[in-house]
């Protein structure tokens, strides 16, 4: 079995390079110190996230295309929070020595697949030798002046909305999902949210971060929560990595695929105990 140390580190980012076809906006890609990108047309939107073998997936049990798709959906997903479009990523890997060539064409061909999907520009990135196998993916997006959502503008009377169902995500959805990002865009033109986050740490947690940055309360309606064929509440609700959308409204929405869950009141009347989902410390 032919490892990455066959191909050493300029061969590695060579193999990478030929994969990659610059696409609109792109002016420089791979291959200076430094990308050349168009300016967004409005704001610029940019969030990281990295995974982790042994924390993340395990290289030996998960698929490698599918732990690269996973790795750009989960940016996906936080763009979609924001309302955005995505535009250009970047990618750092930290390799360890005796990892396979094909594992590693097969992440690139997992990630890649999916940024051709969504139109994402891979634009550069860096690569290091590591004890543990790990990725990071940095991703630029853009959304119209003034009309991306924070956590930070639920108002007291608006509801609680959820995309989807909740619950059961470690049973693979968590590799497999669709990052939201049709939906958020239909939500941000048609029901004007004043809040929004992907549940990517449990509803209870992440509805606590729109609490939190907004300074309201909220009652939930328990039995209106969509829960995933074979889950429990408690995993609904507690279960990381669903990549649903959280978003309230002051709008009363009727619309497939997003279930009204509860309200926004004062905070001196809050009734939901915020309960933590997954956490890394």
């Amino acid at each position: 079995m032919k490892t990455i140390k066959h191909l050493g580190e300029f061969g590695i980012i060579e193999r990478i390079s030929r994969k990659i076809k610059n696409g609109q906006g792109v002016i420089r890609g791979i291959g200076d110190d430094a990308a050349v990108i168009r300016p967004a047309r409005g704001v610029e939107l940019v969030t990281s996230d990295a995974i982790v073998d042994g924390v993340d997936f395990l290289r030996k049990k998960t698929p490698a295309a599918l732990v690269g798709r996973k790795l750009l959906a989960i940016n996906l997903s936080d763009i979609a929070a924001m309302g955005g479009t995505p535009r250009h990523a970047v990618l750092t890997l930290g390799l360890v020595p005796d990892l396979s060539i094909v594992w590693l064409d097969q992440f690139m061909n997992g990630l890649l697949k999916l940024a051709s999907e969504w139109r994402v520009n891979l634009v550069g990135g860096d690569i290091s030798r590591s004890k543990t196998l790990w990725a990071s993916l940095t991703l630029l997006g853009e959304s119209p002046a003034g009309k991306w959502i924070s956590r930070s503008g639920a108002r007291v009377g608006d509801n609680i909305y959820v995309t989807g169902a909740l619950g059961g995500a470690i049973r693979g959805k968590h590799l497999t999902f669709t990052p939201r990002i049709k939906e958020a865009q239909e939500i941000v033109r048609k029901f004007h949210p004043s809040s929004m986050i992907d549940i990517s740490d449990g509803l209870l947690q992440d509805l606590g971060h729109i609490l939190d940055e907004s300074r309201v309360g909220a009652n939930i309606d328990w039995k209106s929560v969509p829960v995933s064929f074979g889950c429990t509440l408690k995993q609904a609700l507690t279960d990381g990595e669903d990549f649903e959308l959280l978003f309230t409204s002051a709008k009363n929405i009727e619309s497939k695929g997003i279930t009204r869950v509860g309200k926004i009141v004062p905070r001196s009347q809050n009734q939901v105990k915020v309960v933590k989902g997954y956490v890394h410390f």
